[in-house]
């Protein structure tokens, strides 16, 4: 991009030189994460940064413009900056998107910067993740930055797992609420304490079990869940398939390709190692599909309604 189009679009959005070149870098998927600082970024840079990551200008910002992309560009470069006053407004940047529509850059993309930000990251994440009010998904990425803190910082391993045992516990123990917003919180936390090799918190993780409040989409049912804590070799029951069973329970019409025999899953592999690059793909790619299959049926109910009404 031009100099001339950075200079254009900083005076348009309010940004000078160097943080204005990163309202014309477009698609984030295109940039190395390591290119930042080469931009000439600096410490001294870090609040117009702040700034820019939720500028809501930019966030609700139309048509397919690169800067568009700039809030993405701007954590990035917090993140490579190592920029510990950026913790808080990022903590409160899982709560601008709308909770029933949660932005995917934010939940894939914000755990890795938390773990460049560094140990300070964990008391303001852990007391997001307790505090009532935010959406299911916030709180998935606050405990997936915790996670992601605790594998780049071991020292602070842990203190990330009495953290999510504390809250997996408070959870288990708590009237069932009307939905499974809870559960399925539950199983992004269990997954996070696999990740970790929190064997530890196996008692806390049966009573969750034993009183349903574990989505087992998420990490499995507990025999899967021990497995990965290597606290048992196989299954002592057949495995399942937990997406069939969820949807099929929930009266919910499947697709062909879904409805495979049960006898194809009687011998599913364990679970990928804890900590593994597998393992993480995988739950990313669940927590990307669970919210696109909410999305999706929160817009059939409201069309539903809409037909009613008429």
């Amino acid at each position: 991009m031009s100099d001339e189009l950075s200079d254009d679009l900083g005076a348009r959005y309010g940004y000078a030189p160097p943080v204005d070149q990163l309202l014309t870098l477009g698609d984030p998927r295109e940039q190395r994460h390591d290119e930042y600082l080469s931009l000439g970024l600096r410490p001294e840079d870090v609040p117009a940064l702040i700034r820019l990551a939720g500028d809501d200008a930019l966030w609700r910002a139309e048509g397919e413009g690169a800067e568009i992309w700039a809030p993405v560009h701007a954590w990035r470069a917090l993140g490579d900056l190592r920029a510990e006053e950026a913790i808080g407004p990022l903590v409160a940047l899982l709560s601008k998107p709308d909770p029933d529509d949660f932005d995917d850059w934010v939940g894939e993309e914000l755990p890795e910067v938390f773990a460049k930000l560094g140990p300070k990251a964990i008391p303001p994440l852990a007391a997001y993740l307790r505090a009532p009010g935010h959406g299911l998904w916030a709180r998935v990425t606050a405990a997936g930055g915790l996670g992601k803190i605790a594998q780049a910082a071991p020292e602070t391993r842990d203190t990330v797992v009495a953290t999510l045992n504390d809250l997996l516990e408070d959870n288990a123990s708590r009237q069932r609420p009307p939905n499974e917003r809870g559960e399925t919180l539950n199983g992004f936390v269990i997954s996070e304490l696999i990740t970790l090799g929190a064997g530890e918190t196996a008692p806390t993780i049966e009573r969750a079990f034993a009183a349903d409040r574990v989505d087992e989409t998420i990490a499995g049912d507990l025999e899967d869940v021990q497995i990965a804590l290597g606290l048992r070799e196989r299954r002592d029951t057949p495995a399942r398939h937990y997406l069939l069973d969820s949807r099929s329970g929930a009266g919910d019409e499947l697709p062909d390709d879904e409805l495979e025999p049960p006898s194809r899953f009687a011998d599913l592999p364990p679970l990928p190692a804890p900590g593994s690059a597998t393992r993480r793909v995988t739950v990313e790619r669940k927590a990307k599909g669970k919210r696109k299959l909410a999305q999706q049926s929160r817009k059939q109910n409201r069309k539903q309604n809409k037909n009613k009404k008429k």
